[in-house]
């Protein structure tokens, strides 16, 4: 027993030295290159390093022989489970993270318990994925039962307030004195039939008639509430949008020139001439344009600089 114990203490031993080896820089066979590695695990398949530019998982396969030989041999089939198996984590945690948006996003629109719409969603991916059926959580459900689950889901995830609960309201609100920002639209009044949502912003583009578009979008959604609006956005288009148009300066419209003759001699002759000249000179007005989703619908709607765009 005693030398059961030993040799398994110096087996613990010689993985914590492994895994705690440090290279100056670490260069694999594949051509890359990390700087200050530190290996922090290892495994029969792969070693993780930290190392100056950030996290990596390497492959024994990848390491030079005389590196591959202190964790221990190559095994190429391993390593393709084991990425495949990796892959797969991904994947589900990107489904699940996709899951939840969207489940927050139902359960603000329809009023409905996010656990509930989390599981018609689950519902809904599983039989999209499963058209003749199969078993599900605990359950067999044939293409029958499948079906009427789909449509169960369906039903959910497709529920919206009725018109009396839907926080429509009838109101006037009168703009404020910011001359850059979002509110309910000025002097707007609100239709009973508003139906809530959220604006997904698309594209958003700030130009001169003519002349290459400047791409707002990261400014102008920080004007745009990302939760369920129940009234109508009110944003100011001013030059706050682009710092180009801020330098913006003045083009001429208009040149006027005028003579007139003051005074002559004795003889006829001119005396004086006066000579004007007017030039009008004006700021063009960048054109707003803006594509959006809302309540699943495409929209697009345009607001010329100094007046109000108004969402949806």
């Amino acid at each position: 027993m005693k030398r059961v114990i030993i040799v398994a203490v110096l087996l613990a031993q010689s993985f914590f030295l492994r895994a705690a080896e440090e290279f100056p820089e670490l260069k694999t066979l594949d051509g890359k290159t990390y700087r200050q590695a530190k290996v922090t695990k290892s495994t029969p398949v792969e070693i993780k390093v930290i190392h100056a530019d950030g996290f990596a998982t390497i492959p024994l396969s990848q390491l030079p022989p005389e590196i591959r030989a202190r964790f221990g041999e190559a095994n190429p089939e391993a390593e393709a489970a084991a990425e495949m198996q990796r892959k797969s984590g991904n994947r589900t945690a990107a489904t699940l993270r996709n899951q939840e948006i969207e489940a927050l996003r139902i359960a603000e629109l329809s009023k409905q318990p996010i656990a509930l719409c989390r599981q018609a969603i689950a519902t809904r991916d599983w039989c999209l994925a499963n058209p003749a059926g199969g078993t599900f959580g605990a359950k067999m459900l044939d293409q029958k039962a499948r079906d009427a689950s789909l449509e169960e889901a369906m039903q959910i995830l497709s529920k919206r307030p009725a018109t009396s609960e839907a926080m429509a309201i009838q109101t006037s609100v009168q703009q404020g004195g910011s001359n850059f920002g979002t509110s309910a639209a000025a002097g707007a009044t609100v239709p009973v039939t508003f139906q809530p949502g959220v604006i997904e912003l698309i594209s958003a583009r700030y130009t001169l008639p003519g002349n290459q578009p400047r791409n707002v979008k990261n400014r102008l959604q920080k004007l745009i509430p990302s939760s369920v609006i129940s009234a109508p956005v009110s944003i100011f288009v001013s030059d706050e949008l682009s710092d180009a148009a801020k330098a913006q300066g003045t083009v001429t419209t208009a040149v006027g020139v005028g003579v007139g003759v003051s005074s002559t001699d004795d003889q006829g002759n001119t005396v004086g001439v006066g000579v004007a000249v007017a030039q009008a000179q004006t700021t063009p007005k960048n054109i707003l344009t803006v594509e959006y989703m809302f309540n699943g619908q495409k929209l697009r709607k345009q607001a010329a600089e100094g007046t109000q765009l108004v969402l949806p």
